[in-house]
This record gives structure tokens, sequence and C-alpha cells, in this order.
């Protein structure tokens, strides 16, 4: 049994579901959860999948168990029957029986470890963050998955953001890769450095400050 630290919404409404030996078709890996391929399932349907339940052959892939990439919704404070996990990806249950993965991270241990899985114990990492304890539930970060973002700051004014400011003060672009923004890093920090040759350079720092210090994660 677990408790939830932090919110989490599902990302992909109708993802993959397939049964063992089905053959996927095996694509990139989650830059941000190593050890999981974007697949796609024999009906078209598509999804994370762990690289330890496939077996390859070239570009496809065959399951080796029956797996679905369902996400489950879960609220700061509910609390959860961890099943297993795999690459920072916690498969759970909640009060209602309903049951998917979250990003482990969003889960605070209580007391028990989860049951074996395919005849072995599963190790849970957990999370390591200033809000273990549950405490300021109410303004608790929210966790998403989708595409090379992973959202872990509270938003605009919080003390995340003054410290993604501070850090972008000194490097521009350093406060957004905090934020976990990488694309918008690399912009800022490629375009100070070709205007510091003018010694324009001032205006990227300005944007990058103020934008990672009014930055707000969608929900």
């Amino acid at each position: 049994m677990a408790r939830v630290v932090r919110d989490y919404t599902p990302q992909y409404p109708d993802p993959i579901t397939a049964r063992a030996g089905d053959r996927v078709l095996v694509g990139p890996d989650d830059p941000e959860f190593p050890g999981w391929r974007w697949c796609t399932g024999p009906d078209g349907r598509m999804g994370w999948v762990a690289e330890e339940l496939l077996q390859r052959e070239g570009q496809d892939g065959v399951l080796l168990r029956d797996y679905t990439a369902r996400e489950l919704s879960v609220r700061t404070g509910a609390e959860v029957i961890i099943g297993e996990a795999i690459s920072s990806w916690v498969w759970v249950t909640d009060a209602d029986g309903r049951a998917g993965w979250i990003p482990e991270i969003c889960l605070a241990p209580q007391d028990t470890r989860p049951p074996p899985a395919r005849g072995r114990w599963m190790t849970y990492r957990s999370a390591s963050w200033s809000a273990r304890d549950g405490s300021n539930a109410r303004d608790a970060p929210v966790c998403t998955r989708g595409g090379t973002e992973e959202v872990v700051m509270a938003g605009q004014g919080s003390t995340g953001n003054v410290i993604a400011a501070l850090a972008s003060f000194f490097i521009p672009g350093l406060g957004q890769l905090l934020q976990g923004r990488l694309g918008i890093a690399i912009v800022q920090f490629c375009m100070a450095a070709v205007l510091w040759f003018i010694l324009m350079g001032w205006i990227i720092h300005l944007w990058s400050i103020l934008d990672a210090a009014m930055w707000k994660p969608k929900a």
C-alpha cells in the first residue's frame, strides 16, 4: 500500500493492449524513462511498452506476456495498492478497483513492498522529494507523461520556479532544463551564445529568467 503525493492524469485515452505472443512494431526510446519503447500493436493502438516485456526481432517485438499501457488517474492523498514496478513506473490499483500505470515519483512508500511479479520480487524504488510525508498536499505538483516532458514543478510563483529563474540568470536555458523543457532550454542557450558575440546576449538572459519565473505547467 502506498499514498499518492502527486496528481497524475493519463496522457493516452486508448493505449496499446495486446496479448502474449502478439507482434508489435517497436519505435523510439522514451528519453525521460529509459527502458520503455513506443510501440504499435496489431490493432493500430500505440503506447509505451517496457523493453523487458519484448523479445526483439528486428524492428518488431513479440510480447512475452499479456500487457496494457493503460494509465490510472490518481489524486494527492489517495491510497493505492502497488502491483509491480518497471523502469520508474508502477502498476497500482485504487480503492475503486481501477488499475493502471503511474510514475513512481507520484507515490510515497508506506510499510509494504510490491508482491512477487513473474516469479521474483520486484524492487520498488521510492521517490525522494520534499513532500514525501504528504504535507502541503493541496499545492502538490502534477506528474504528466507526454512525449518528452514531465512536469515536476508547481507553477508560477512556486519555489521551483524561483530556483529555475536564478539558474537562468547564470546560464540561459538552465532553468528551463530544470523544469523539464529541453527544447526551449536548447534554443535559449544557443541564441544567447550567438548574440553575446554582438553584446546582445543580455536580451536572451532576461527572456530566460522571466520565462522560467512565470512558467506554469498545464494541468
